[in-house]
């Protein structure tokens, strides 16, 4: 197994190694070069350099690691193993033209906040990647929704994007210390009819629907009972837990300072312990193995019994990830 991702198997931070390689490389330069010498200001300045190698080298060795027991170290794998196969199925045609494009473009940024969700629970920090499961879920079910409303999709990413066009004139014109006088927005004529759907200032998403809707759109697009009732699970428990991590409300804001007083084990906020990367991780291989499913009826690819086993084995952990959902709060 490769080392978790933000932290080597020596328990150092990327940083702290090219840290220590960066001085032992200037340290081999001067003895190549001939600027070493025995005794001397050179020799003080490698005494110097070597502890300063040292003093990095002592830091990380003391410094409290993230604990991966098996458990973690299988979902790891799996999370791991579902982003190579992910990368190496990536669309490369359009079957449905602007609408199998937009799920792609989804799919790419999926892969991307997998793949931040995996370093941030390398380094131990599972909020964080909660936090980017919300958006995770945000993404499948919103690139669902496209693959049932093909035509209304495109025509209500023209009308966000002239929305929010609309809205940054507005807060242009709001400082015309920062941007100078500003002339009258072209899209003016159609603020009404975007406020309508996307909300006073913007604030709905660029489907015009929340999540609980787009939910229950596409709810019938999983066809047997166990996949709909992961759907709601993972919508009204995990996609839950994550919204009230992000968000600052008053869970994570209790829980944190009962951490910092000693009161409560930090492995239910999420700090380094022994079971907290298992809820994130979980969590998104199950995401993320809903949009491979996707992709392989909008792309025909990847193949129908690869992505089985996939759904099948996320499936497993997200019962985990449930458990440890249910141990947080």
């Amino acid at each position: 197994m490769s080392a978790p991702v933000g932290r080597t198997l020596t328990g150092m931070t990327d940083a702290e190694l090219r840290q220590a390689a960066a001085i032992l490389r200037r340290l081999i330069a001067d003895v190549d070069e001939g600027r070493i010498e025995a005794g001397g200001p050179t020799g003080a300045a490698l005494a110097r350099r070597l502890q300063g190698a040292a003093t990095a080298l002592e830091a990380a060795s003391q410094r409290e690691t993230t604990p991966h027991s098996e458990p973690e170290r299988r979902v790891l794998r799996t999370v791991e193993k579902m982003l190579v196969f992910g990368k190496d199925h990536r669309p490369a045609e359009y079957p449905h033209g602007v609408s199998s494009l937009i799920v792609a473009a989804l799919f790419e940024r999926t892969i991307r906040t997998a793949e931040g969700v995996v370093y941030l629970c390398g380094g131990g920090f599972a909020a964080h990647g909660d936090m980017l499961n919300r958006t995770m879920f945000e993404d499948m079910i919103t690139a669902h929704w496209v693959t049932l409303n093909r035509d209304l999709a495109l025509e209500r990413l023209q009308q966000h994007e002239r929305f929010q066009i609309l809205l940054w004139h507005d807060v242009a014109a709001g400082h015309p210390e920062l941007f100078g006088e500003i002339p009258p927005s072209e899209h003016e004529a159609d603020r009404q009819t975007l406020q309508g759907t996307f909300g006073r200032y913007g604030h709905r998403h660029w489907t015009g629907l929340g999540v609980h809707s787009l939910v229950e759109a596409c709810e019938g697009l999983w066809i047997d009972e166990r996949g709909r009732r992961e759907l709601w699970q993972y919508y009204r428990v995990a996609h839950r837990f994550n919204s009230s991590q992000i968000h600052s409300g008053s869970y994570p804001l209790a829980r944190t300072a009962l951490a910092i007083t000693g009161e409560v084990d930090g492995v239910d906020i999420g700090f380094h312990g022994p079971r907290t990367i298992i809820r994130p991780l979980g969590a998104a291989s199950w995401i993320f193995a809903q949009m491979l499913g996707l992709l392989a009826e909008e792309f025909g690819r990847p193949a129908a019994n690869e992505v089985s086993t996939l759904l099948g084995e996320s499936s497993e952990i997200f019962n985990m990830a449930i458990e440890e959902t249910k141990v947080g709060e």
